[in-house]
């Protein structure tokens, strides 16, 4: 399960030319204060956790990079389904770098955290710009061939999120009339779904129906 690094830089780049905003990023895992999360109670014991390799912040707004195994997968979600916010959602996508090598290789990213605060969160209300940006807390797990999709332990009080309900969220941000929100959704979709070959294709959508019948499963359990 990976993605790299500097598609997180690009997707809040995007942001930052929106908001005229500064943005910083910080390799490896130094525990950041929770006096700077209080609009998330709890969250920043899984933003804290050991398998945190990456952090970019742009006006509020904050992504957290995590690689691990399967352990650390299941300790930063447990962690999340912990934050005492109305809605927290986690996103299950296949890993579009294990199809197409990035000609750049950066470091690896297994999953994302990602919070929308200060600047950003007003900006995102007033232009109503969601659902190009979310305003609840996001993790999104990059699901590869080497993740034993079985062996994820999703919290019951999050929303599960797959490919196909993301797709349909940034078609149809792509379409609004809202210039903001449409260029940020298309963006999003590339990065989603970048151009790959038919076999390349073929293995992903491969990738997004195992995700799918796994889901399913646990779901029918809870």
């Amino acid at each position: 399960m990976r993605t790299t690094a500097f598609m997180t830089i690009l997707a809040l780049v995007l942001l930052s030319r929106s908001s005229f905003g500064l943005l910083e990023s910080k390799s490896g895992n130094a525990p950041l204060a929770a006096a700077n999360y209080t609009d998330w109670p709890g969250l920043v014991d899984a933003i804290n956790d050991e398998s945190r390799v990456f952090t970019v912040w742009c006006n509020g707004g904050e992504t957290f990079d995590y690689a691990g195994d399967i352990d650390a997968l299941n300790r930063v979600l447990a962690a999340f389904g912990k934050t005492k916010v109305p809605k927290l959602e986690v996103v299950v996508i296949p890993s579009v770098d294990e199809l197409i090598p990035p000609e750049n290789p950066r470091q690896k990213v297994d999953w994302r955290v990602e919070i929308c605060g200060g600047i950003v969160q007003h900006m995102v209300i007033a232009q109503e710009l969601e659902p190009a940006w979310n305003l609840h807390p996001t993790l999104t797990v990059y699901a590869s061939s080497d993740l034993d999709l079985k062996a994820i332990r999703i919290p019951e009080n999050v929303v599960v999120t797959q490919r196909d309900e993301i797709r349909t969220r940034l078609q149809d941000a792509a379409q609004s009339d809202n210039k903001t929100k449409a260029d940020r959704a298309k963006q999003l979709l590339k990065i989603l779904e970048p151009d790959m070959t038919p076999d390349q294709r073929l293995k992903f959508e491969r990738r997004v129906a195992d995700i799918s019948i796994v889901l399913s499963k646990k779901r029918a359990k809870q």
